[in-house]
């Protein structure tokens, strides 16, 4: 019945149409007004004529028998005239009339008696206060754009001076590392370098399309559109195309309850470049920044000052951890003008980049000791694995460490590795003395060369083929490739993320609007959308002169096979907390995607309503092949390790002749140097080749909506406004049918059939939209406005879960022994292989990804009640409360067990026992993507504008928010320490998890400053001065963003006794948070929990057994004797400590970006600016999150204390030509 009405409502929508579909969000402004006489009463049939400025074009209509008038949203953003003419009164011609993106302005004119020939102009400035729209939202101009401090020239970075808008310091995507923003805990020292990341990290940083979130929903949700059309990129979903700042005519972020024309949830980007005119417009500039300008960050002065305290002098120190050698350069132009004066114009303009950014970072490198199996350097305890023996249960061996830590007759040891001995001997020598180094005490320091290079313009044609018939047509494109050097320029293979990158982008769009009568407009859209995004490792091809046979020529075997995606270079690799960085070969990458858009809308005007009705389709093309990264298709050897653990022995006392010594269960000595040498890594995973050889995954899809607007002005201070929108977003098809699922119930996989979907179409994705703006009090000029609509949002997935599952790849995961235990594999023997296999066979070290058959479409509750008062002229308030609730959010987790410390209990050799199985064997990993999180936003938002005027422009917002969540999707939060694949710590509990969200900023402060400074001639000071005076005392601007937010949520791991992570006891009545920034977090207020182990039935003492519970200080007790069992019919759990998620709160955000130029005229047609930037101009040290290890309380980066942090003072100088 159901499917017969959705169905029925669709063909009625669908009839309404004039043609196949409908313009997603309106780039366009509409003009709305009252004609009135000398006494006051409304003039009928008044004859109303809107005029461009810039390009003479006209629109025309009429009053009906109200005196009112509504246009269309025809008008692209610029100043416009409104002329009003009626039978015997003059003609009356309003002042210049700006209008943005998205607006309806109130344009009211008085007559005056006489006749029409007569002209009169009026002063007619339209209000401030929005009395059509209920929708919330705020435009940045052109001038903000352009003359605003901008780091980083992203424009998107002006959206947070709108309330509920903030940057999000998110960490990662769950599966992959290289969006790491620019935290520098991610290795690279603070401050210095390449913030950005890879190319992607680029995309992310400078689009903001992942880090700007509005009003507490999830940055991937967000909608970008340029110039009316699609501007998302489908994989990671964040910008499409990103426009030369220089090149922007303005952008309006929507935030609270659009009309239905929009979809999609989160905000509304919606950018619209510059237009020609009717006069030659342009301007030539250039960027630029320079080292030697900067501020040193305090974190690369904190670390000179720990050199120091080893023994360093204080210019040891300096050369040591320099400052970067920083170079940018950008460069470009635009111009507008005529083709045929009031008929055809262009514009067009180009951005070029020259940067050089370098990346310094800190490392751990074997020192000559090390290198020849000599630790004696380190204070932790080297165990002989040959030495173990197992009493029978998990976590306590009784191994024997190597005398003085050095291991005897190294390449006589069993197990030694030739291969790995090759390979240290190419790494460079330590360059900073060290004890103990590790991670978090590194003992290198290290620059590598990081190039970058932009090129990027656009053409753009508007033409008029009739007075009522508009033609626009756009072309851009961009070309970014950036160049960066290995970790060790001595080390024939590369470092990760090392290699030729690329990002570009095209993008065609056509409109077409045509208007049949003053009351009836059709406007069509046409876009195409492509973006490639490639990563070129070194050693792919051969690239960067990296020899493709590295690893075989060393002796790996199994390492260089197969095609390009996977053969060449060394095999990826990484210590985890271990003690130095494996480099090697990330793989190739290579997403490409094209983007149809097809929009139309129909707006009718009939007496008090203004209706809009459409539709749109959006084809989604992906093309992606991904060869490593992360371990997928090239391998990953993971050598992590935890150190080693010392129990009392069967005395119970502690520091005795009995004692035991034990280290993570899948390592063996200990230490990660030592397991190198030895041949014991911890774990290798692989997928194998791509079914179907080196062809791209070829992902289809198409997203279809219908909607219908109408616009209802009830009384002349009364407007309603309400629609109705329909979404579908039917999942991801692959072009030869190599998609695959896996079906945890029937542990099955379930293959797509040719290129039929394998999860079904949510079909009911209604989404209302109601709102009313009501002008209280004309005279007084207030208004109140509220609204309520339901939206739709598509989530990122990162890399598309159902083409990663066998035979599509094989993934295979092998652990290494427990103690003592023979090795499975090491560098001499090769690491496995992971051959495809159709039919696949399911072994108990594959993993699996499952999407949700019958999952929801992620939707959105958002509504608003707000009140504005043009206090003043020119001077707005505006106050209201923003509520959302999101439901059916994307959500991640690993409900496998093997391999994330969820397995069965162990026998006394340490495997995993036959009669004690996993609960999904035989599977290993499972991670599954299901849309059942949820998130609630409540909000009190402020906003105090002053318009430009008087030679000044100000605008102030404010929020206080709580933002409540129980996960922030396929993004997690650096510092949101969830479980394995971003899951809950416990994966049977997402209820747990519902805390604070990542995304919470309790307040955020935003201030925004232009100011033409008053001196010189024509202005309030030394307005009579000469020519020559005026040139050096006129013509100043200051400019500047205060921006201030709260501290982001964050909690605290710890190795959990049983294997994974977890969240350690947070003992009662105690101050964790310090707030100091070189301790933040006061350990003694936590702890770990202590498992309690009881022996299975039968077994003899040291016999296998199973964690039952566990204790802690302060009465911390957890009963699990109910939840497991010896016969394996539960698996053996987590031991879960006390702490909530995002238990607490970092330190606040302050920056303070501050601009000065000074403008001087040439001659009547040109202006030249010369300007300086400062970002952070005051140095202020904000730092990210703690490290939130709890099981790392030492070093450099110890837990509790900071290791990254955003910029410190940055300048950049600029040139500018204005004609």
């Amino acid at each position: 019945m159901f499917r017969i009405a959705t169905g029925a409502v669709i063909a009625v929508l669908l009839c309404c149409l004039c043609a196949g579909s409908a313009l997603a969000q309106s780039d366009r402004a509409s003009v709305v007004g009252v004609i009135k006489d000398p006494t006051g009463a409304v003039v009928p049939d008044a004859k109303i004529k809107i005029v461009n400025v810039a390009t003479g074009a006209a629109f025309e209509t009429t009053t009906n028998n109200e005196g009112r008038y509504v246009t269309p949203s025809i008008f692209r953003s610029g100043s416009y005239k409104v002329e009003a003419s009626a039978k015997g009164f003059k003609t009356a011609t309003s002042s210049e009339v700006v209008l943005q993106i998205g607006d309806v302005k109130e344009v009211n004119l008085a007559l005056q008696l006489g006749a029409a020939s007569e002209q009169v102009t009026v002063t007619a400035e339209a209000p401030a206060l929005e009395t059509e729209t209920s929708n919330r939202g705020e435009v940045i101009t052109g001038r903000q754009v352009t003359e605003l401090p901008l780091k980083d020239r992203n424009f998107t970075q002006l959206a947070t001076l709108t309330p509920g808008v903030h940057r999000a310091l998110v960490g990662s995507l769950v599966d992959q590392s290289v969006f790491n923003q620019g935290d520098p805990n991610a290795g690279n020292v603070p401050g210095q370098g390449d913030s950005r990341g890879s190319t992607e990290g680029a995309r992310f940083s400078r689009s903001g399309g992942a880090f700007i979130t509005v009003n507490g929903l999830r940055p991937t949700s967000n909608n970008f559109s340029l110039d009316g059309v699609d501007n998302n990129e489908p994989q990671f979903g964040t910008i499409g195309v990103f426009p030369n700042p220089d090149a922007i005519a303005e952008f309006k972020v929507e935030t609270s309850v659009a009309k239905a024309e929009v979809g999609r949830g989160g905000a509304t980007i919606n950018t619209s470049y510059q237009s020609g005119a009717n006069k030659i417009h342009g301007s030539v500039f250039y960027y630029g920044q320079n080292e030697a300008l900067n501020a040193t960050h305090w974190f690369i002065n904190r670390d000179r000052e720990r050199l120091v305290a080893t023994g360093r002098t204080p210019a040891q120190a300096e050369a040591t951890i320099p400052k970067s050698k920083i170079r940018v350069h950008e460069f470009g132009f635009t111009l507008g003008g005529p083709i045929v004066k009031n008929r055809t114009f262009f514009f067009v303009d180009y951005l070029g980049q020259r940067n050089s950014i370098p990346n310094a970072f800190r490392t751990v490198v074997p020192t000559m000791k090390t290198r020849a199996g000599d630790f004696s350097e380190f204070t932790g305890l080297v165990l002989n694995p040959q030495s173990c023996s197992i009493p029978g249960n998990l976590g306590s061996g009784g191994c024997v460490p190597f005398a003085g830590n050095i291991i005897p007759s190294l390449q006589t040891q069993p197990g030694f590795s030739s291969a790995a001995f090759k390979f240290l001997a190419d790494f460079p020598t330590p360059t900073i003395n060290v004890t103990n180094p590790s991670f978090g005490n590194p003992n290198y320091f290290g620059v590598r060369a990081n190039q970058e290079r932009i090129n990027s313009y656009d053409i753009k044609l508007d033409h008029r083929l009739t007075d009522n018939n508009n033609l626009m047509g756009r072309f851009s494109q961009s070309r970014q490739k950036r160049v960066r050097a290995n970790f060790f320029p001595k080390l024939p293979t590369a470092g990760f993320g090392a290699g030729d990158e690329v990002g570009n982008t095209r993008q065609v769009v056509v409109s077409d609007t045509h208007v049949f009568k003053p009351t009836i407009l059709n406007e069509a859209k046409f876009g195409w959308t492509q973006i490639e995004i490639g990563i070129f490792n070194c050693g792919v091809g051969g690239a960067c002169g990296v020899s493709p046979t590295y690893s075989k020529d060393i002796g790996i075997p199994n390492a260089n096979k197969g095609t390009l995606a996977t053969s060449g270079g060394m095999l990826t690799g990484g210590f985890g907390t271990g003690e130095f960085e494996f480099t090697g070969d990330g793989g190739l990458f290579l997403p490409k995607s094209n983007n149809f858009h097809f929009a139309d809308n129909v707006t009718i005007i009939r007496g008090k309503h203004a209706w809009k009705v459409g539709a749109e389709a959006r084809l989604r093309r992906l093309d992606t092949i991904d060869g490593g990264r992360s371990g997928m298709l090239k391998g990953h050897i993971q050598y992590g390790v935890n150190g080693v653990t010392r129990s009392p022995g069967p005395d119970g006392i502690l520091n005795t002749p009995d004692d035991t010594f034990s280290s993570d269960p899948n390592t063996s000595t200990g230490n990660a140097q030592a397991d190198y040498l030895l041949g014991r890594p911890a774990l290798f995973a692989q997928s194998g080749s791509v079914l179907g050889g080196e062809k791209p995954f070829e992902l289809r899809t198409t997203e279809w909506a219908i909607f219908v607007q109408d616009d209802w002005k009830v009384t002349p201070n009364l407007t309603l406004n309400m629609g109705l929108r329909y979404d579908l977003y039917p999942g991801w098809t692959e072009r030869s049918g190599r998609m695959a699922n896996y079906d945890p119930t029937a542990r099955a996989i379930v293959r797509a059939s040719g290129s039929s979907r394998l999860t079904e179409t949510d079909k009911t994705n209604w989404g209302p939209r109601v709102g009313f703006a009501w002008n209280v009090s004309p005279k007084n000029k207030m208004v109140i406005r509220g609204g309520y609509g339901i939206f739709y949002a598509q989530d990122a997935t990162d890399y598309p879960p159902l083409i990663r599952n066998v035979p599509l790849t094989s993934t295979v995961n092998f652990n290494g022994p427990a103690w003592g235990g023979s090795q499975t594999f090491n560098l001499t023997t090769g690491p496995p292989v992971a051959p495809i296999v159709d039919p696949p066979v399911l072994s108990p070290n594959t993993s699996f990804f499952v999407l949700e058959k019958n999952g929801k479409t992620p939707n959105i509750q958002e509504w608003n009640l707000t009140g504005q008062w043009e206090f003043a002229r020119n001077w707005l308030l505006d106050v209201g409360y923003v509520g959302s609730r999101s439901r059916h959010l994307l959500a991640t987790r690993n409900i496998g067990n093997n391999n994330q410390g969820l397995g069965s209990a162990r026998t006394p050799t340490g495997a995993v026992s036959a009669t004690n199985p996993s609960p999904n064997s035989p599977i290993g990993f499972v991670g599954e993507y299901e849309y059942r999180a949820s998130a609630n936003y409540d909000a009190l938002q402020a906003r105090l504008e002053k318009r430009f005027s008087s030679g000044y422009e100000w605008r102030v917002s404010y929020t206080y928010s709580h933002n409540i969540d129980d996960s922030t999707g396929a993004f997690q939060g650096a510092g949101d320490e969830r479980g394995d694949f971003g899951g809950p710590i416990n994966p049977l509990s997402f209820r747990g998890e519902r805390a604070n969200s990542s995304l919470d900023r309790r307040q955020l402060f935003s201030s925004s400053f232009i100011y033409d400074l008053p001196f010189g001639k024509g202005k309030k000071f030394a307005s009579g001065v000469s020519t020559a005076v005026d040139k050096i005392i006129g013509g100043w601007q200051t400019n500047l963003i205060w921006s201030g937010q709260s501290g982001q949520p964050f909690s605290l791991r710890i190795n959990a006794p049983t294997g994974g992570s977890t969240r350690p006891v947070l003992l009662p009545n105690c101050n964790a948070v310090t707030g100091n920034i070189n301790g933040y977090i006061n350990l003694a207020c936590i702890a770990a929990p202590t498992p309690v182990r009881t022996l299975c039935p039968g077994q003899p003492p040291g016999g296998t057994s199973v964690i039952t519970g566990a204790v802690g200080p302060a009465g911390f007790v957890r009963d699990l004797s109910g939840v497991v069992d010896c016969l394996g019919n539960v698996g053996r759990p987590i031991v879960f400590g006390n702490m909530p998620r995002n238990a607490f709160t970092g330190p606040g955000f302050f920056r303070t970006d501050f601009s000065i130029f000074k403008n001087t005229t040439v001659g009547e047609r040109y202006r030249v600016q010369f300007g300086v930037e400062f970002f952070n101009a005051f140095n202020n040290t904000n730092v990210v999150v703690p490290n939130n290890d709890f099981g790392n309380p030492t070093g450099f980066n110890g837990a509790g204390t900071f290791g990254g942090a955003l910029p410190p003072r940055q300048i950049q100088y600029r040139v500018k030509v204005f004609f």
